[in-house]
């Protein structure tokens, strides 16, 4: 008598007045006929009773989608429901389902679920150095929802620029964030060139204020400087390539317009690279989705060329060279192995 009683409450909420005996009952949502029976003598002729059923919209949080919907009709009399479509979700699940009034109550219940929304990449990069900070990682959430995000703090670094979509609404397209961070020992960096001819044998550091590294600069040979570091404490630190840095100091080398034929020397001939091992082998390029990483000109050289992530490529030569290894693509640049998945295929 509870279920009675209850739908005889939705019955009232919704206006549903009874008709002659024999007539069919309807709502303003639905409307389900009376079936004319078949003149057979064998036909069983559906009951005339009431028969009333709610569909019930929520989302796996229980929360209404729509307000709920009430069906009448009579008792073994059949009907088609079609049920609503909501946008960003999609329908999960059905409690008790029917396509025929069973009892003189029901109720179906339809569950749907919020759709993910494609990632959004988030990328934290020293701007100076073009090196990643920590590892790439992504932030997705549900179609439609509004996001905003917050830059990773990161240690001894401070944040200087944002590209990127870093509020809006998550969508079905994939979209990227970039954040530039600079050393906070680091107060202005120059690209400008420098000639540095060395008045001293002179040992380079892997960074400012790194390590020293095994390479020299030879006394009086000439040097052409890639970039050049003010740090806050008032220290200068030039570039030499790739990873070979030495300190400005007034005894360390002098600055003049140009190497001459006597002074100048071949780069690779000074960090003493080894023999490189001809090799021909296939491989992609292993770095990051929609992004392009650099190759060198040789081992500790100049930038040359950029290769985008799963591009395939030739590996022509290798060498390995302070616990540094290298290949050489295409005959042409260099770069270390983190960044290629290396086939089983050989190349043609």
């Amino acid at each position: 008598m509870l279920w009675s009683r209850i739908f005889s409450n939705l019955t009232t909420n919704f206006n549903i007045r009874r008709r002659q005996r024999g007539r069919h009952f309807a709502t303003k949502k639905h409307y389900v006929p009376t079936p004319k029976a078949i003149p057979n003598p064998k036909t069983v002729t559906p009951s005339t009773s009431d028969a009333t059923l709610l569909i019930i919209y929520k989302d796996e949080a229980h929360q209404a989608l729509a307000d709920p919907e009430l069906v009448v009709g009579q008792l073994g009399a059949k009907f088609d429901l079609r049920f609503k479509n909501f946008k960003h979700y999609r329908l999960v699940k059905i409690q008790g389902f029917t396509s025929t009034f069973v009892d003189s109550y029901g109720i179906i219940t339809l569950t749907y679920q919020r759709i993910t929304a494609a990632n959004i990449w988030v990328f934290c990069i020293d701007l100076d150095s073009r090196r990643f900070l920590i590892k790439p990682h992504f932030v997705n959430g549900l179609l439609g929802q509004p996001y905003s995000l917050a830059s990773p703090t990161i240690k001894n670094y401070r944040l200087l620029l944002a590209k990127g979509p870093i509020r809006g609404t998550f969508s079905d397209k994939q979209a990227v964030v970039t954040y530039y961070y600079r050393n906070n020992n680091i107060q202005d960096i120059t690209y400008q060139p420098y000639f540095l001819e060395m008045l001293d044998f002179i040992t380079c550091y892997d960074n400012p204020l790194g390590h020293l590294t095994s390479v020299t600069l030879a006394k009086g040979t000439v040097w052409k400087t890639f970039q050049t570091i003010l740090l806050t404490d008032g220290q200068i630190w030039h570039c030499m390539g790739g990873s070979l840095w030495i300190k400005e100091t007034a005894t360390a080398f002098k600055k003049i317009t140009g190497p001459t034929k006597k002074s100048a020397l071949n780069y690779q001939a000074a960090i003493k690279l080894p023999y490189s091992q001809p090799i021909n082998q296939l491989a992609t390029i292993n770095f990051v989705p929609h992004k392009q990483v650099t190759s060198y000109e040789r081992p500790f050289g100049r930038p040359s060329q950029q290769f985008t992530h799963n591009q395939q490529v030739l590996i022509t030569a290798t060498l390995q060279s302070y616990n540094i290894t290298w290949y050489q693509l295409n005959h042409t640049s260099w770069i270390t192995s983190q960044y290629l998945k290396i086939s089983a295929k050989k190349g043609n």
